[in-house]
């Protein structure tokens, strides 16, 4: 059983709420982020395998923070930082996250242009994720 490490009892409160959809053709992230992420209290995870379907997904979830991997099976995250800018009216209040592998920093910059809030770069260690979302959170 994961016990919530001690550092985190206090952003529990501030977390709780939040609504996290993560977007990631890899199976076993989608059983350990939001493993990981309950460990602080935040339990809202939704997980999408393909790009084409985060659009749809954002709309039915409204979530406040997006983990989108870079590289899918459909597409990649440039495309749906696009699409997302296109259909989703609520998309500038949302915090959007690239994941990747590649440390190029015009891949940073091209994602942040094009609407994300942040660039988590692979790998990443735990301890770092949740960081991040909660000081996302604390951004609202």
């Amino acid at each position: 059983m994961l016990s919530r490490p001690p550092p985190y009892d206090d952003v529990v409160a501030d977390v709780q709420d939040l609504r996290v959809l993560l977007v990631d053709d890899n199976d076993m992230q989608h059983q350990l982020v939001p493993r990981v992420l309950s460990r602080v209290g935040l339990t809202q995870v939704r997980a999408e395998f393909r790009a084409r379907s985060v659009p749809d997904a954002a709309a039915d979830f409204d979530p406040d923070v997006i983990l989108l991997d870079m590289h899918l099976a459909d597409g990649d995250g440039f495309d749906v930082l696009a699409a997302l800018a296109d259909r989703d009216p609520d998309f500038r209040r949302r915090h959007v996250v690239l994941v990747t592998g590649d440390t190029d920093p015009r891949v940073a910059a091209r994602a942040v242009e094009l609407g994300a809030r942040e660039v988590l770069h692979k790998p990443f260690g735990l301890t770092e994720l949740v960081d991040l979302v909660t000081r996302l959170a604390a951004l609202d």
